[in-house]
């Protein structure tokens, strides 16, 4: 059907384009966040791309949105494939990561095989939005505004 060469562009074409909830969850996976573990997002295996995964693990992790409905005997085939490699596959709805990431690091944590009492990192505050600088043209024009109620003279 795809080349490998098509499979591994359409993975980094996703990976720059995900979903919000694959947002959230890379989030909290990236940059060896969870107890250290190194994950992959959209990564090819075994001709299919997954959302995420440990290869020191064997951890494949599945979020499913709106375009796995419909296609669970697809989703069977894949995890079924995957599964005879080694991996263990586990999956989350859009849902669960979006609203409930901590519990969805939990549970991840614990298919990983690591040790239970594993507390899940607290997520980044958001970053305040940076207000845009002004030249000293729109300066005088926004003073002007403000004690006339009009940008012109």
């Amino acid at each position: 059907m795809f080349s490998s060469e098509e499979k591994q562009a359409f993975a980094a074409k996703m990976r720059r384009n995900p979903t919000k909830g694959e947002a959230a969850l890379w989030h909290q996976l990236k940059d060896r966040k969870l107890s250290g573990l190194t994950f992959h997002a959209q990564e090819v295996i075994c001709g299919f791309i997954v959302d995420f995964v440990c290869f020191e693990r064997k951890l494949v992790i599945e979020v499913d949105g709106s375009s796995h409905v419909g296609r669970e005997a697809y989703d069977a085939r894949r995890t079924k494939a995957l599964e005879k490699l080694g991996f263990k596959v586990i999956r989350f709805t859009n849902h669960e990561v979006s609203g409930m990431t901590t519990q969805t690091l939990e549970r991840m944590a614990k298919d990983a095989g690591l040790p239970p009492g594993f507390i899940a990192p607290a997520p980044k505050p958001a970053r305040p939005k940076k207000r845009k600088r002004r030249n000293a043209r729109q300066r005088r024009a926004d003073e002007r505004y403000r004690l006339t109620g009009s940008y012109r003279f």
